[in-house]
């Protein structure tokens, strides 16, 4: 996860808006918020070190490695499993197809990423 999607995650996770964050961090306006979010700039440390007072979270919040969990694909195993409920009622093979693929990308992207993640430490 880049610090971007990070930020983002934290951000939405204490329910707030980019204004209202940047306003919490004593900001004009959104626009750095975005930078940090889009990965196109990154906030210097003494706003990092706000952030985690904001977030609620530990000092090493921003450079922490995480696993990248079956939770992380909720949407997409959501729309596979729709799309198996489809076929249950209608009996579509593309559909049904479409549904296998969706799983195994989450599986391999799930698998790939956590071994890279372990192969780095």
């Amino acid at each position: 996860m880049t610090l971007g999607e990070k930020i983002t995650k934290y951000r939405e996770k204490v329910c707030m808006s980019r204004k209202e964050f940047a306003s919490r961090l004593g900001l004009n306006d959104a626009t750095r918020v975005r930078q940090w979010e889009d990965n196109t700039s990154c906030p210097d440390l003494l706003l990092l070190d706000e952030m985690t007072k904001i977030f609620d979270v530990s000092e090493d919040w921003y450079v922490a490695q995480e696993d990248v969990s079956f939770h992380d694909y909720l949407d997409d195993v959501l729309e596979a499993r729709e799309l198996i409920t489809y076929i249950a009622f209608h009996g579509d093979r593309h559909f049904f197809e479409e549904a296998l693929k969706t799983l195994q990308r989450i599986k391999t992207d799930v698998v790939e990423t956590n071994q890279k993640k372990k192969n780095k430490t």
